[in-house]
């Protein structure tokens, strides 16, 4: 007999060796885990009902945990390029020209290449026309961030030798940020450990990963009562690595989340629409999911598409994660001076993830699973990175090496009765109603969004905030007036003043809300998304009466005089 998931394994099953020695520790996590990714699974079917038309509540994206998966259930694997796409799609008009293999490497490792003629001076170039909106040039290279433009779920960072400037390292990680913040809220002194044995370097201490006030105070989670994670840290911080700072622990680009690669882009693309839209494109932007100009979004969500098409709903894969492939070493050479029977694959190590896996009924699932890599040659061979070549050419940016390898995500597929309901382009409801978007204490909004994001390249000012998940924050049973932040879409005062109201799921009056202040223009990339957008927030104080029961609440919001939306799921746990 087959029985739907006992729970989320991590991504690569990476948890089962991170807390090796520590049962409790990973019980605790593998719970914690388990329910965030249960409510990313009940978001992915929810879609948006508040802002949008014709994206929600879809019968054909399934939760393993409350849905069974059979042992011929076919796992298809969907691929794309890890190099970023809109270097290679890009209009030559919005780079001034054709750019040479140096400035594409340049345009990939750091986000910015020299102008022609003048290469000490940094240009930044636009985005091409937006294919949803037809507006050309409407936004500077990005997304925005110390590592935002490498946006296809792999990010990367090279450490130099100070003296010739070769490469002496390069790592490369697609290790979503929730398992990180997940990690940091059981076991902080694992996630620094982790840290040093990573990234080969004991100097990191725990410290360097707290987040800081004005004043230099660590900020206090009042989910843990322990410091807050920074996910900028000077250890996961754009893409060079020195001595003293750089590295790449976990993706950092704003859309690089796991949350949005299931829930904002497999699920809304798993509704079919009315008319034939071959081209990726087209669906995408039909169904307005994802960004256009990427690799992932529009081929993840075409192939998706395809799937539920041929009358199966899908869910993405246990493990979820997006994982990176094996490169293609097939065009690499070593220098003469590389010992005799040497193979460039056998500097490219696998630090963190697996080359293979099973699902969960011991069958092998497709491709490798592989989180963190380092290609980097030992000191005491006499060669580094930087004298082996790619295609005759020696390798000068990351980028190269980016450049033969690609990315995978996993989508299983069961069979439905058919026939397939159909429904038009995404667009605009009759009767909108607020968007729950992400959901903090006070005093960690305050501090994520009061704190500005290291720089990047386009000198885009940028806060904190857009570098959190979307994990909801914890309130113990018996607290009461627990100061919290809601952001928002589309939340407005009434016509006399009044503000909106907020309730949550469950038993009637089991967690209540008072709705004490309605913040406007609250600017920021919502995590997940690639931009920055201008929406709301409601300062609440939730009061959790002592017999509700714990897990996690979906969450309502209505302006004055309207009737609640839909319940948004899982933006509250209640322990």
């Amino acid at each position: 007999m087959v029985f739907p998931l006992r729970a989320f394994r991590s991504p690569a099953d990476q948890a089962v060796r991170d807390f090796s020695d520590d049962p409790a520790a990973f019980a605790a996590f593998t719970e914690l885990w388990s329910e965030y990714l249960d409510a990313i699974a009940q978001q992915a079917i929810v879609g948006n009902p508040w802002q949008a038309s014709n994206s929600s509540n879809t019968p054909y994206y399934f939760n393993p945990l409350t849905t069974a998966i059979p042992a011929d259930a076919p796992t298809r694997p969907i691929q794309w390029p890890a190099l970023p796409a809109r270097i290679g799609c890009r209009d030559e008009a919005d780079w001034g020209g054709p750019l040479s293999a140096a400035q594409i490497g340049q345009l990939a490792d750091y986000g910015w290449t020299p102008s022609p003629g003048a290469p000490d001076r940094r240009t930044f170039p636009h985005l091409s026309a937006d294919p949803r909106t037809g507006k050309a040039g409407a936004k500077a290279y990005g997304p925005y961030g110390p590592r935002g433009w490498q946006d296809e779920y792999c990010e990367w960072s090279v450490l130099r030798d100070p003296t010739t400037n070769r490469i002496v390292r390069i790592d490369f990680t697609c290790e979503s940020p929730e398992y990180w913040y997940t990690l940091w809220r059981i076991a902080p002194d694992v996630v620094a450990d982790l840290y040093r044995e990573t990234l080969g370097n004991r100097s990191i201490r725990l410290s360097d990963l707290y987040v800081r006030d004005a004043a230099g105070n660590p900020v206090i989670d009042p989910s843990t009562g322990a410091p807050a994670y920074d996910p900028l840290n000077i250890w996961n911080r754009g893409p060079e690595r020195t001595a003293t700072s750089g590295g790449a622990m976990h993706l950092t680009s704003t859309p690089n989340t796991l949350q949005t690669g299931i829930a904002g882009l497999a699920g809304l693309a798993t509704i079919q629409r009315i008319g034939e839209r071959a081209d990726p494109r087209q669906l995408l932007c039909c169904a307005q999911f994802g960004q256009p100009h990427r690799h992932s979004d529009p081929h993840v969500g075409r192939v998706v598409n395809e799937v539920v098409g041929t009358c199966r709903k899908i869910t993405i894969a246990d493990p979820p994660g997006v994982y990176m492939q094996m490169p293609d070493f097939s065009q690499y050479a070593l220098p003469a001076r590389a010992p005799r029977g040497a193979h460039p694959c056998d500097y490219w190590r696998v630090v963190r993830g697996a080359l293979s896996m099973n699902d969960v009924h011991g069958a092998p699932l497709p491709g490798n699973f592989i989180l963190h890599a380092v290609f980097e040659v030992p000191p005491d061979l006499g060669f580094s990175v930087g004298d082996i070549t790619i295609g005759g050419a020696p390798i000068e940016y990351a980028a190269q090496v980016a450049a033969t390898f690609v990315m995978q995500v996993n989508a299983t597929a069961i069979p439905i009765n058919g026939p397939l309901n159909r429904q038009g382009c995404a667009g605009v409801p009759a009767n909108p109603t607020p968007q729950p978007l992400q959901m903090w204490h006070a005093a960690l909004w305050n501090a994520y969004y009061g704190t500005a994001a290291p720089a990047n390249p386009v000198g885009q000012p940028m806060v904190l905030a857009s570098n959190s998940v979307i994990l909801p924050p914890t309130v113990a049973r018996g607290q009461t007036r627990a100061p919290m932040t809601l952001v928002c879409r589309g939340a407005e005062p009434g016509g006399r003043g009044e503000l909106p109201t907020v309730s949550f799921d469950g038993a009637a009056g089991s967690v209540t809300a008072v709705v004490t202040e309605l913040i406007e223009d609250i600017a920021y990339t919502v995590p997940g998304d690639s931009y920055p957008s201008c929406n709301q927030a409601l300062s609440i104080e939730v009061t959790v009466d002592r017999d509700a029961l714990p897990g996690l609440r979906g969450v309502r919001i209505a302006n004055s005089g309207q009737a609640a939306g839909q319940a948004a799921p899982g933006f509250l746990r209640i322990e």
